[in-house]
């Protein structure tokens, strides 16, 4: 059976994209996935464009697998601004936007 994708090649490859952006660890599967690229022969400014990414970021990748290995190319985990809210705080203004767009849809048809 032969499958012929030719009709339709930017929407698989949107299709796709959108899949690969909705994994787990994105940035890992992107970076792994460029270094694939480049050692199957792609040059750094094809993947660079295909990723949305500055060629610079791309041979930064390459140095760092080069160096370090291909899990120094997993995302260092960092903890961010911690909230200013309390748990409480958080519940409110979870059930304040519920409410807010409840009524906004109840009012929304008859205007």
């Amino acid at each position: 059976m032969n499958f012929s994708y030719s009709l339709f090649p930017n929407k698989i490859n949107k299709d796709i994209q959108d899949y690969f952006n909705k994994l787990p660890e994105d940035d890992l599967l992107h970076r792994l996935h460029a270094i694939f690229l480049i050692a199957l022969g792609w040059n750094c400014s094809t993947v660079a464009s295909y990723y949305k990414k500055s060629v610079r970021t791309i041979h930064n990748w390459v140095n760092t697998v080069n160096e370090s290995g291909i899990e120094s190319l997993k995302t260092a985990y960092r903890s961010g601004r911690p909230s200013q809210l309390t748990d409480f705080d958080k519940k409110q203004l979870k059930l304040d936007l519920r409410v807010q767009k409840f009524m906004i849809t109840i009012r929304a048809p008859g205007m």
